[in-house]
């Protein structure tokens, strides 16, 4: 598999990814060149990155007696992060005595994650080359999932096979789902049983169509749940889905959305709510996150797929109920722009 990586130097300051020095080289993933570079603010220094790029070798590593440092990369979001704890955990469960450390290199906002997945420790990406330079084994999983033909293959299956693991023989019941513990617990902030839905994602295209989320939100409360839903109230798309919910249920009472309500003047961010989901009685939404964090601590969880198939993602699930359309137009996609239907949200996501 040809390694999506690149050593690149800034010329100047670059907002999206502001963390990066001007004049240092940096090892990132090829596709930055057009996400967040142009040819003005950036200089590629080489294609080629065989000569630091170390890949696992999963015999070596059992035979040498050396405390090897290894470095896991996955520049992308929380669920990412997830999928990827699960090979850490197949690296220490099979090769713990020749390991000394295992570090995730992600973006800062993602951090997090990281502290809730055993013995990983963290690491700001983009790394430098010298950064790079200083880990015995290199495990990259860019580009391994960024295509169509993931509906047909699961992915934490691909991911351990990128790194030489035989998957046939592998317990897939550990090694195919999140490895989690609770990084923060606090007591019980609900007074009544509660649902948390997730209506609002990452990305728009993720939305549960907002119909879907105001049948949800009437019937659980007739059921008796009291419902949170996380929002951003920096983002108009959660404002707007307040003012929609409000509008179709003015007794809307019982339920309440993330707010200071919960974690007072603190930004309500995935971070500031993860130490909630353990007290939650399920977890809804769509594609996401929460699905992955809900599988990682065991908590049950209703899930809808649309753009990637449930196979792809919680084949080897235990807590996750999936509900797949399993549309005709599958488009792979979790990216604004994509639906081959032209909407936002993606009407496959419509339950």
């Amino acid at each position: 598999m040809k390694l999506e990586y690149v050593i690149v130097k800034l010329k100047e300051l670059v907002e999206t990814v502001p963390q990066m020095k001007v004049g240092v080289e940096y090892v990132v993933p090829r596709g930055w060149l057009v996400s967040k570079f142009t040819a003005s603010n950036c200089t590629l220094v080489s294609e080629n990155v065989d000569e630091v790029y170390r890949p696992i070798d999963l015999t070596e590593l059992k035979r040498c007696n050396k405390n090897a440092k290894i470095l896991l990369m996955r520049t992308s979001g929380f669920g990412d992060q997830m999928w990827v704890s699960a090979c850490a955990r197949y690296l220490y469960d099979h090769f713990g005595k020749n390991i000394a450390t295992i570090t995730m290199g992600c973006l800062p906002e993602y951090q997090a994650a990281i502290e809730y997945i055993p013995r990983v420790a963290y690491v700001e990406a983009p790394l430098t080359l010298e950064q790079w330079k200083t880990y015995d084994y290199h495990v990259c999983f860019a580009g391994i999932i960024d295509g169509c033909t993931v509906n047909k293959e699961n992915v934490y299956e691909l991911f351990l096979a990128s790194m030489g693991v035989d998957v046939a023989q592998a317990d897939m019941t550990k090694y195919g789902r999140p490895w989690l513990h609770l990084a923060n617990s606090i007591p019980n902030p609900f007074k009544v049983p509660t649902v948390i839905l997730q209506a609002i994602s990452a990305g728009s295209i993720r939305d549960l169509p907002i119909s879907t989320v105001i049948a949800l939100l009437h019937g659980l409360e007739l059921r008796g749940y009291q419902t949170v839903i996380p929002i951003d109230v920096r983002e108009e798309r959660s404002l707007f889905a307040v003012s929609t919910i409000k509008k179709h249920l003015p007794g809307y009472g019982t339920s309440y959305f993330f707010s200071p309500d919960i974690t007072p003047n603190q930004d309500p961010r995935l971070e500031t709510l993860l130490p909630y989901l353990d007290h939650a009685e399920w977890i809804i939404g769509t594609d996401s996150s929460f699905c992955h964090f809900a599988e990682g601590l065991g908590i049950p969880a209703i899930t809808v797929f649309g753009p990637f198939s449930a196979e792809s993602r919680v084949k080897h699930y235990q807590s996750v109920v999936a509900i797949d359309r399993n549309p005709s137009c599958r488009c792979a996609r979790h990216t604004e722009g994509y639906c081959s239907k032209g909407f936002v949200p993606a009407p496959c996501l419509r339950i």
